[in-house]
This record gives structure tokens, C-alpha cells and sequence, in this order.
């Protein structure tokens, strides 16, 4: 006596509902970028969690753009900020060259637990002279990441007092969109202008000893160049988690050259630096919420800006609170950084049981 369903007939339909689960899950997950593991192979869940995260903003309607302004800590731009706006911006910079000490350390990490991103630049001082970042005598950039070399051993001096704070912030789960040798196309830093073989060299060995030696996680490593991406200084994506350009004098920003490079290299990409008001300052205060239309229009990839310093501030200029309030831009109460994602499994069991 048959039942009307025979073994063929009950194995196929497990079959066919098998590829509408799975096609299920390809649609689901057709709208998330899976980030590349980041640069650091050991680097932390949440290291890689906001990695994730800005890669992904650029595939969003809206809040997609993180603002950010960089701060010398003693301007008090962050809460003037708030005060002028009702908003907190969604990423803050600091500069170790300036101020590295517990004071610095223990406001970031305020900042961090507020669920704000953070990012460290560094104007190093010249190895060679101990001069600022801005004396140009000649460096042996061979020299200096050779082991035994005197050079070599002020250098790792430097990147030593670097580790002290990195390690602290890492200790507290902060992580750290780390910005060293900015600019290095341009040629008003020691380290800048040099050849391009050497300055990668530099490069992979400033990765290798905080990430190797000095055992910090807690590191995105983010590439900037100037006014334009200048990939003959690209070290290699193994190296790199972000990439980004510093742009000045630029209200309406224009697409850079080297933007449309950027689905070669696969990085997100970021305004590193950024002020409307000329490289010197001194400009009078202006309205700067024209500026997020440009992006909109010329380098929809963006995923962040950094709006510099003084002149070149959110607070000294107008227009904050409109720029802010745009739909495109992320402030820090709409940051959300969850679990690093992981691609669903494939479903099992698509196999064909032949009819008993």
C-alpha cells in the first residue's frame, strides 16, 4: 500500500528546501561586507569588530560618515564642540608627539568608554638630530632600521615611549586607529619625500616591532598620504588597515588622485586631515557644511573625516551643527560597534538519498 510519498520524493524536497535556505542566506548576507582580517594577525575581537565597522559604512543609506576632530587636549574642542552643537563628534585625535602621558591617556580612555573611536598621530621626532618632525636633516632611513646601528637604537627609543601609552590604552581595550609617517609624499617631515622602497622598509619595520616585539593588538594601521593617495609609498596591504589622504583648503572637496584606485587595494578609506582653510591657517571663520555634500557627490567611500586643529577646527568654524546634523554623518551617540561578524555556514546535508 503506497503513502504517497515515496523516499525519492521526501529526500528531494529536503534537497530543494536546503538550496532555498541557503539562497536565504546569500540574500541576507549580500548587504554586509565582510572586513579582511586585520593587518595584525593577532589583533584583538574588537580591534577587528571596528574594522569591520568602518569598512562597512560605506554601504549604508545614512550614518555613514564618522565625524572627527583632532584636538591638542588643551583647546577643549571636544566639549566646546558639544556645548555649540548638543553633539559629541564620533572620532577623536591626539597627537603623542604632544602630549603622552597619563593625563592624555586616562581622557581617551574616557572618551573610548563613551563609545567614541580614537585615533593617534605622531610628529616623531628626528632621530638623527633630535629636532622636531619638521627638521628635514638627512636620515638614513637604512640606518636607522638596521639592529646595532646607533640610529637604530634611538629609533627604537622613540617607538618605545610610543608603546608605553599604546599599552596602556590596549590594557583599558581602546582601541587605536594609528596614524605614524603621515604625509610622507610631501617633503616637510624628516621622513618625507625620501625613496619609496626605504620609506616602506621603515614602515614594516615600525609594524613588526610594536606589533612583534611590543606585543600590541589593539592597532588599526592607517596609510595617509597628502593632498593625494600616492600608492608608489604603499607598503602593502598586509601592513595596512586604512588608508587615507590630508586635504586642506578644501571647503568643497574634490575627488583625489588615486581615489579610483581604491578597489584595487580593497582598504576603507578615510579623510585623514582636513581643514577649508589653507595648509598655513589664519583663514576667518567659515561655513563648513558644504563640505559633506562634496563627499556625497565626489568620494561617496569615505568613511570618516578629521577635521584639524585651531583654524581648522568644528569649533572655530560655522556651520557645525548643520554639518553634524546631516543624515550622511555619524556622531558619536549613533556609533554602533558590535561582535566581529562571521559568515553564516553553509547548510548541509544537500545530498540527493537515493530511493530505497
Amino acid at each position: 500500500m503506497k503513502t504517497g510519498l515515496n523516499t525519492r520524493t521526501i529526500n528531494t524536497a529536503k534537497y530543494l528546501s536546503g538550496i532555498l535556505l541557503s539562497l536565504f542566506i546569500t540574500a541576507s548576507l549580500s548587504s554586509i561586507v565582510f572586513a579582511a582580517p586585520a593587518s595584525d594577525p593577532q589583533a584583538s575581537s574588537k580591534t577587528q569588530a571596528v574594522l569591520d565597522y568602518i569598512t562597512n559604512l560605506p554601504n549604508k543609506s545614512d550614518n555613514r560618515v564618522v565625524s572627527g576632530q583632532h584636538t591638542f587636549m588643551t583647546d577643549n574642542l571636544i566639549e566646546n564642540i558639544h556645548t555649540d552643537s548638543g553633539k559629541y563628534v564620533g572620532l577623536v585625535g591626539i597627537d603623542y608627539f604632544y602630549q603622552n602621558n597619563s593625563s592624555t591617556n586616562n581622557q581617551v580612555i574616557a572618551w573610548s568608554n563613551a563609545n567614541t573611536l580614537i585615533s593617534v598621530v605622531d610628529h616623531m621626532n628626528n632621530p638623527l638630530t633630535g629636532g622636531d618632525a619638521w627638521d628635514t636633516t638627512t636620515v638614513d632611513l637604512t640606518q636607522m632600521i638596521t639592529p646595532g646601528t646607533a640610529l637604530n637604537n634611538t629609533f627604537k627609543g622613540v617607538l618605545d615611549k610610543i608603546a608605553t601609552g599604546l599599552t596602556t590604552l590596549q590594557s583599558n581595550n581602546v582601541v587605536v586607529l594609528f596614524r605614524p609617517f603621515h604625509e610622507m609624499n610631501g617633503d616637510w617631515f624628516w621622513w618625507g619625500n625620501k625613496n619609496t622602497t626605504q620609506f616602506k622598509n621603515l614602515w614594516v619595520y615600525t609594524f613588526n616591532y610594536l606589533t612583534q616585539t611590543k606585543g600590541l593588538h589593539n592597532l588599526l594601521w592607517v596609510w595617509s598620504s597628502n593632498a593625494d593617495l600616492t600608492w608608489t609609498y604603499y607598503p602593502g596591504s598586509q601592513y595596512v588597515d586604512i588608508v587615507g589622504v590630508d586635504r586642506y583648503s578644501a571647503l568643497t572637496i574634490p575627488k583625489v588622485a588615486g581615489y579610483d584606485q581604491l578597489s584595487t587595494y580593497n582598504k576603507p578609506f578615510g579623510l585623514t586631515e582636513w581643514g577649508a582653510c589653507g595648509p598655513a591657517g589664519g583663514c576667518s571663520p567659515m561655513d563648513i557644511s558644504p563640505m559633506i555634500a562634496s563627499i556625497k557627490t565626489n568620494m561617496p567611500k569615505t568613511a570618516f573625516f578629521m577635521a584639524w586643529a585651531e583654524a581648522f577646527s568644528l569649533d572655530y568654524n560655522t556651520g557645525t551643527s548643520k554639518l553634524l546634523a546631516d543624515p550622511w554623518v555619524v556622531t558619536r551617540d549613533e556609533i554602533v560597534i558590535s561582535a566581529s561578524p562571521q559568515p553564516l555556514p553553509a547548510p548541509t546535508g544537500l545530498h540527493i538519498v537515493s530511493a530505497q
